[in-house]
């Protein structure tokens, strides 16, 4: 499993980070356990022993390749001290954590969003292409910009719940090439 993207939220005492498979045959996460959660973070450099609640949020992402959707997860961990410096804020880092929770049949249940991880130099071209794909999908498209690392931004776009339309994919993804982003690791 790979992990990217830790970031904190405005409470500090809450972390999130994207989590995905990088081979087909790996299990991956349904619930989480405390265990699953402490070796990821020990694996992102962190030495926080305490997590009070953690939630799991089941995506699909063409971020691994740029071209198949595959299952990823956004962890995000609510721990009882203010969470320190980011110390591995804007890298991949491999994972060995496992789920105990993880179900080979029936872990699709449920909506699944397919989102777009899409990288930028630094946030301002982020920023301006948020308003680009905005004014160019309208509301089609749920574009949040994620302020992912020190000197640089990640935008996450969702493609929605339902099966995703190529087309459009293509067309969002040719405008963010245009502006100099890297759309897959």
């Amino acid at each position: 499993m790979i992990l990217w993207g830790a970031t904190t939220e405005e409470d500090d005492r809450t972390l999130s980070w994207m989590a995905a498979c990088e081979r087909e045959d790996e299990d991956g996460i349904h619930e989480g356990t405390a265990a699953m959660v402490a070796a990821m973070l020990r694996d992102l450099g962190y030495q926080i022993a305490e997590v009070i609640r953690w939630e799991i949020r089941r995506l699909r992402t063409n971020y691994l390749d740029g071209k198949t959707w595959r299952d990823a997860w956004e962890v995000k961990v609510h721990v009882p001290v203010t969470v320190p410096d980011l110390p591995l804020q804007g890298t991949v880092t491999k994972s060995a954590a496992t789920d105990a929770t993880w179900k080979k049949d029936g872990e699709g249940a449920g909506a699944v969003e397919h989102v777009a991880f899409v990288d930028f130099a630094d946030s301002s071209v982020a920023e301006r292409a948020e308003r680009i794909i905005g004014g160019a999908f309208g509301r089609e498209l749920d574009v949040v910009v994620s302020h992912r690392g020190f000197a640089t931004a990640q935008l996450l776009v969702s493609f929605g719940e339902k099966d995703v339309d190529e087309a459009r994919v293509t067309k969002a993804m040719k405008v963010f090439e245009d502006l100099g982003a890297k759309t897959h690791r």
